[in-house]
């Protein structure tokens, strides 16, 4: 089973299932953490539906129009990546300044 091709049912159930958890992690060499956290990452990511993705790649579209959703996948990939770093700086700053103001306080 490819993680690439796995539809949100097989994903919770192999997150729902030790044993299948213990399999997916096996067979992409992977630890069961670290194949933990991608099922999970790809459970936030919305999927595409398969008609959407017959009607991109027809040999009826230009490719001028498979070449603007190419971009926007990529965008959008980038964005959601870079917003979900921004996020954990964010988290790690202000716990940075939490403990700085902690530490400032007991003195």
């Amino acid at each position: 089973m490819n993680s690439a091709t796995m539809n949100k049912i097989e994903v919770e159930a192999i997150l729902s299932n030790e044993d299948l958890l213990e399999k997916f992690a096996a067979l992409h060499h992977r630890s069961i953490q670290a194949s933990r956290e991608l099922l999970e990452r790809l459970l936030e990511q919305p999927e595409i539906d398969a008609r959407t993705e017959e009607y991109i790649h027809s040999a009826d579209r230009s490719e001028d129009f498979k070449g603007f959703q190419a971009g926007l996948e990529w965008g959008c990939r980038k964005g959601f990546k870079e917003g979900f770093a921004k996020g954990v700086a964010a988290v790690l700053a202000l716990a940075a300044v939490a403990g700085v103001a902690v530490l400032a306080l007991r003195k």
